[in-house]
């Protein structure tokens, strides 16, 4: 139960203080410690940074070997009894395919900004610096876990709609009345992106087996000050990033209990320079899966996701998709489109699937490049994926 509990308590999401204290200045770093006061082992506020870094290829058709780590300030799913608020999490590949998980409790933490530097520091388990737009270096230092994570920005930090505005989803309100998950989803959301892909370096000792790799990676924080957890008002929660070649890009789709909106966000850069950055809502249809939306035309400056293919997973015992195509359209009128494909799971249960796999694209009518990849598919809702719908 462990590693499922880590996993679920692992997923990178978002929350909210009141609007004023989440809207940036030029002084303040985007990976601030942005509920004030911070969350403490007596209250329900939660913000958590995360990384995950992916090697370069994947070996014997088996997953590549990657890591994903969380520095928790309080918790995001419900939790076991004596659980420790304050830890960090650590789960990956070993390069022989199996999976790993542990959980490090801090007896406290502090974050700290220094200009746009911030330091956290998770006594007992472990620290980082961040640095937005350029790196995130992780320090690990505890009875299971040593060594260090360093990742290269190879793009610009950003908020979920744009670089500056609003960690929230606020912008994106609906006119007329919301159901209360959709304010919970709209206003009580932050995510906030340093470092949206570029290179990893890990030198890990994992209770003292060698972790040692080079490859891609990415880093975000995300923060909740409400007394529900994300998965009692998000039903459906589509997700995944990656650097291949020259481009870093990410999607979001997601949709609250209660609502036919669905909202989506698309981030492509190229070279370093944003191509993309923005979010919107949609009306959908109500279908059997909640990707689908009435938009049968892609409008400029949106993303589109597409799932491909089906397979039924013996484990969760649900049809999940094998894969997902992201559609960029520009509004320039450029297109550029990434199709990912599965290739093991370091998550199979039947509400929450997180897939390692290999991605090709970029600018339609050009040479493909092609790299390692990480996305998942967060279903709280139990929505059932039908390939036929889409």
């Amino acid at each position: 139960m462990t590693g499922v509990l880590v996993f679920l308590l692992g997923i990178h999401v978002v929350g909210a203080i009141s609007l004023g204290s989440l809207l940036p200045s030029s002084a303040q770093s985007i990976d601030r410690q942005y509920l004030t006061p911070p969350p403490t082992t007596h209250d329900t506020k939660t913000a958590w940074w995360w990384m995950h870094a992916v090697a370069d290829e994947n070996v014997g058709g088996k997953p590549a070997v990657n890591i994903q780590l969380v520095f928790y300030q309080g918790l995001v799913f419900p939790p076991p009894a004596g659980y420790p608020r304050f830890h960090v999490d650590v789960s990956g590949v070993w390069p022989n395919g199996t999976y790993f998980t542990y959980t490090a409790p801090a007896t406290s933490t502090t974050v700290t900004t220094l200009g746009n530097e911030v330091t956290g520091t998770w006594e007992g388990a472990g620290s980082f610096i961040s640095s937005p737009g350029m790196s995130y270096k992780v320090t690990l230092l505890n009875d299971v876990f040593q060594g260090t994570v360093l990742l290269e920005s190879a793009g610009p930090e950003h908020y979920s709609c744009d670089d500056t505005t609003s960690a929230l989803f606020s912008g994106l309100v609906p006119e007329g009345e919301m159901s209360a998950e959709e304010d919970l989803l709209f206003n009580h959301l932050g995510w906030a992106v340093s470092v949206p892909g570029g290179r990893a370096t890990v030198s890990l000792v994992i209770q003292g087996h060698p972790l040692v790799f080079t490859g891609t990676g990415y880093h975000d924080q995300n923060h909740i000050d409400t007394n529900y957890y994300f998965s009692e008002f998000v039903s459906d929660w589509y997700y995944g990033q990656a650097t291949v070649g020259p481009y870093v890009f990410s999607y979001l789709k997601a949709k609250a209990f209660n609502s036919n909106r669905t909202v989506t966000t698309g981030f492509l850069a190229r070279n370093g320079v944003v191509l993309q950055n923005q979010c919107s809502t949609s009306l959908s249809l109500p279908t059997t899966s909640n990707i689908s939306s009435v938009d049968t035309a892609q409008a400029a400056n949106t993303m589109h996701l597409t799932p491909v293919g089906v397979y039924h997973s013996n484990t969760s015992d649900v049809d999940v998709p094998l894969g997902y195509t992201v559609d960029y359209l520009l509004s320039n009128g450029e297109k550029y489109s990434f199709t990912l494909m599965e290739v093991g799971e370091s998550v199979d249960l039947s509400f929450y699937h997180r897939s390692l796999g290999v991605v090709t694209g970029g600018k339609v009518g050009e040479a493909p490049w092609q790299a390692t990849t990480f996305f998942e598919w967060l279903n709280p809702g139990f929505n059932v994926y039908d390939p036929v719908v889409g």
